[in-house]
């Protein structure tokens, strides 16, 4: 079942992928850590986050935390509640993501 818009017409940027990362010195990542809330998840993130901070690359944390203070915040742990959590964070530019994702699913199927 195709879920997706017959008026969405895709766009093409002038900021490609290939010049932002030549911008940036280094390739784009998304490192995801997952875990239950309290397993330390985000203490890791921030830690490797210091890490490549110090080594010049552009790094930024989206987790659970942040995403529910702003687009996610009337959202709540059911498992539709968490994959739209997910697919809100996705829409940014992400190098770290930690959230709590649907334990019934392979991250694959999550439908980001």
């Amino acid at each position: 079942m195709n879920t997706q818009s017959s008026n969405t017409v895709w766009h093409h940027a002038t900021v490609t992928r290939q010049r932002r990362e030549a911008l940036n010195g280094h390739r784009a990542a998304v490192i995801w850590f997952t875990g239950l809330s309290g397993s330390g998840s985000s203490t890791l993130a921030h830690a490797v986050e210091e890490e490549l901070h110090q080594r010049g690359c552009r790094t930024f944390v989206l987790d659970d935390h942040k995403v529910r203070h702003g687009l996610g915040s009337n959202l709540g742990f059911s498992i539709d509640d968490l994959r739209e959590n997910i697919r809100v964070a996705f829409d940014g530019m992400i190098r770290r993501l930690v959230l709590i994702g649907p334990s019934d699913l392979p991250p694959a199927l999550w439908g980001v």
